[in-house]
């Protein structure tokens, strides 16, 4: 949905258009994300995955569940 690679900032035509980024401005080392406007739709698991060259990369999952 959202990605930050190569010093661009790019994020796909999605239902999440316009409503998801990242918390600060990219480059940083905090990449907390925000969802805007919440609506039950939206309820699901999520996954982001951080790749960083010559590095292990990072997955987390987590349940969103919007009343």
């Amino acid at each position: 949905v959202i990605s930050y690679v190569g010093g661009s900032l790019s994020h796909s035509n999605s239902q999440f258009a316009g409503r998801v980024g990242f918390i600060h401005d990219m480059p940083n080392t905090n990449l907390s994300l925000y969802i805007n406007n919440t609506k039950a739709s939206d309820s699901g698991k999520y996954m982001c995955q951080v790749i960083i060259p010559d590095s292990r990369g990072l997955i987390g999952e987590l349940t969103l569940n919007v009343k």
